[in-house]
């Protein structure tokens, strides 16, 4: 993957994005500010990164050069007051709006509307008519993306989580979420929030014991199958203790509670059965009775002038000892750019770079990169290299394609803060860049034991604050 390092001044031509979770503050917020100007599209070689901590010098990073800009560009704050409607010019074509979308609330300048069925969010710029969507809209179309690559397109959250023995694994709101239904929506006054429970529901648990004696699991239950492989699958989905003489059922994902409950009901056993069963269960089984991971997640949406806000309370996300949240990723779609759009990825590496769009880098590893460098609190792995080369000084990210652009700036809980981005072809058609928010982190103290580091006590909010830009020709 190739990485252009230059000086950058940040254009007012963008779409600003800022998330962020406090360090001991309230939350991860991701803000954006709409800012618009009349003028030439700029190309990836003559946009510039200002960034405070090295301006004015010049810097080599390992073989890539950083150098300044043949000219001067205009600089614009975030907070700078918004241009008259008579200075405001736009040649993009408006997108039409997905089947099923609703208006949820809007306000001078923007409205702000969602999918009920799919939680998609979508934004309008009035005065433009640009539409910005927390995923893609044309990804039924996308021919790369397969399995769980597929399904991450549909979602607005991905959360990487630890089992009791410190191994990571992923999971989003869209396949254990939203495709089950276990999401509610409220209207909020200027926006909605809506909480998701993610992963397993519990449902159909209840119809599986927990724990049953060796002799009963035997006769009433595998003496009743005549299928052998069906009773080697069953037996399978239980864990024998010889110390205790019993069997007891080991971690299941949901399509295997489904096989499971089948089974037994094909044999009429009951889910009052597995109730009385599961009554023989020691203190050390019943502690165990989170046979899943789930997690209850609220994502907020509101529009505050020109900005939209997203944002997390923290304090209501809720995990289980068992499966602690390592890592929340926030919208990590918001943006993307397709296979035929021009643009870069902005990424605050060292003093600042962009990866050109559609690259072809499908051969690369992705761009990941913690915030002010790697945390030195938990043991690293020595078998993985490091990716960077640069400290990341500044807290913000971006996207441009064609004559629109994002910029994220990170205002709280930015330590805690790692920058992704993902040029199109390696894992789906898009290019796309976003933050996650480190929530807790585990590490190997003896054997078979882990230490859990738990950061989520000084995180209470997540924010994003989005401005929406148009960059006219």
């Amino acid at each position: 993957m190739s990485i252009r390092r230059k000086w950058i001044i940040l254009l007012c031509c963008s779409l600003i994005l800022a998330a962020g979770i406090g360090e001991g503050l309230s939350g991860n917020t991701i803000r954006a500010e709409e800012t618009r100007t009349a003028g030439k599209n700029e190309s990836p070689k003559d946009a510039e990164l200002l960034d405070s901590s090295v301006q004015g010098h010049e810097d080599k990073v390992g073989s890539d050069t950083v150098e300044s800009p043949a000219e001067a560009l205009d600089t614009v704050s975030p907070d700078i007051a918004p241009a008259t409607s008579s200075t405001l010019t736009s040649t993009a074509k408006p997108l039409e709006l997905p089947q099923g979308t609703e208006l949820v609330t809007e306000n001078e300048y923007l409205q702000l509307y969602l999918n009920s069925k799919t939680t998609e969010l979508m934004v309008r710029d009035k005065l433009t008519g640009q539409l910005w969507s927390s995923n893609p809209i044309d990804r039924d179309a996308d021919k790369v993306a397969k399995g769980t690559n597929r399904s991450d397109l549909d979602s607005q959250l991905i959360l990487s989580y630890f089992n009791d023995m410190g191994h990571e694994s992923l999971i989003n709101n869209a396949a254990d979420s939203i495709v089950k239904g276990q999401f509610e929506i409220e209207k909020l006054e200027h926006g909605v929030k809506i909480t998701y429970e993610i992963g397993s529901s519990e449902k159909g648990l209840e119809a599986i014991p927990k724990v049953i004696s060796k002799e009963r699991f035997e006769q009433r239950i595998l003496d009743q199958i005549s299928d052998e492989s069906v009773r080697g699958r069953l037996r399978n989905r239980f864990f024998y203790n010889e110390d205790k003489q019993q069997y007891e059922r080991k971690e299941m994902k949901d399509y295997i509670v489904k096989d499971v409950v089948e089974i037994l009901q094909s044999i009429g056993y009951t889910a009052e059965e597995a109730k009385q069963d599961s009554a023989t269960a020691d203190g050390d089984t019943a502690a165990k009775e989170s046979a899943a991971p789930r997690f209850i997640v609220p994502l907020i949406y509101e529009l505050d002038g020109q900005q939209l806000l997203a944002h997390i309370d923290t304090a209501e996300v809720q995990d289980t000892e068992a499966f602690p949240i390592r890592s929340i990723q926030l919208l990590p779609f918001f943006g993307a750019a397709g296979l035929n759009e021009e643009g870069y990825i902005f990424v605050p590496d060292g003093s600042g770079a962009l990866i050109g769009l559609n690259q072809n880098h499908a051969g690369a590893r992705a761009y990941e990169l913690p915030l002010y460098g790697e945390d030195a609190t938990p043991k690293g792995n020595e078998l993985i290299q490091a990716q960077y080369k640069e400290i990341s000084r500044l807290p913000v990210f971006g996207l441009k394609r064609g004559d629109e652009a994002v910029l994220a700036i990170i205002e709280k809980g930015d330590a805690q803060a790692t920058i992704s981005a993902e040029p199109s072809g390696r894992l789906n058609s898009y290019n796309y860049v976003n933050a996650s928010f480190r929530m807790k982190d585990m590490e190997p103290v003896n054997s078979g034991q882990v230490l859990l580091l738990d950061r989520s006590r000084n995180i209470q909010r997540c924010i994003a604050r989005a401005l929406l830009s148009d960059i006219a020709s």
